[in-house]
C-alpha cells in the first residue's frame, strides 16, 4: 500500500446558542491528532476559568487550545462583542495563512 502525504488545512467553524459546540469540536479534533494531525482550536471562551478540556490537551501536542477572550463578555456591549468576534477570526485567519501549527 502506497501512502501519499496530502498538504491540507481545515477549518470548522461552530456557533449559535444551546450546548455541543465545544463536544462537537472536541471530537473532530481528538480524532485528527489521534492520526498525527496538528490541531488547533481557538475557543471564544465566555469564562475565565480554566476548562478540563483546555488542561487535558495542554499536555498533549501535537494538540493546542487558545482560549481568546477568557472572562472578558460580561457587560460588553453588543458592538465590543462583535469587535472581539472579529478579533477571534482575524487570529484564526493568521494561523491558517501563516501555516502557524504545519
Amino acid at each position: 500500500m502506497s501512502q501519499t502525504n496530502v498538504n491540507q488545512s481545515l477549518l470548522a467553524v461552530y456557533t449559535g446558542q444551546g450546548k455541543g459546540k465545544t463536544t462537537a469540536a472536541l471530537g473532530v479534533a481528538l480524532r485528527a491528532a489521534g492520526h498525527g494531525l496538528k490541531v488547533i482550536m481557538i475557543q471564544f471562551s465566555k469564562a475565565d476559568f480554566a476548562y478540563g478540556e483546555y488542561l487535558f490537551v495542554d499536555n498533549y501536542h501535537p494538540f493546542e487550545i487558545v482560549q481568546l477572550n477568557k472572562g472578558k463578555t460580561a457587560g460588553q456591549t453588543e458592538e465590543e462583542l462583535h469587535l472581539t468576534f472579529r478579533q477571534t477570526f482575524a487570529y484564526a485567519e493568521e494561523v491558517l495563512l501563516e501555516g502557524i501549527i504545519t
